[in-house]
């Protein structure tokens, strides 16, 4: 479980809210269930995910979670 915003991983993700980060990284940060959902249904690989477990109390977001244990998407668990 990550506790600290000064983890690496974290900052690395905090960074591509900016364009210079996204570009950077050539990657982009994707926020909230429905548009994982829509990456998902679309085929886009999704390298890192960050999961808050009390913010995803819901079914929407345990059916992503659990769609995205079946692909190579690394989850961390966050507080």
């Amino acid at each position: 479980m990550i506790t600290s915003r000064q983890n690496p991983r974290v900052k690395r993700a905090l960074k591509l809210r900016d364009r210079k980060g996204r570009t950077q990284q050539n990657r982009f940060l994707i926020d909230g269930t429905r548009e994982l959902q829509r990456a998902i249904a679309a085929g886009i690989a999704i390298d890192e995910v960050f999961v808050c477990q009390s913010l995803c109390a819901g079914p929407a977001a345990r059916q992503v979670i659990t769609e995205l244990l079946q692909t190579e998407a690394a989850i961390w668990d966050v507080t």
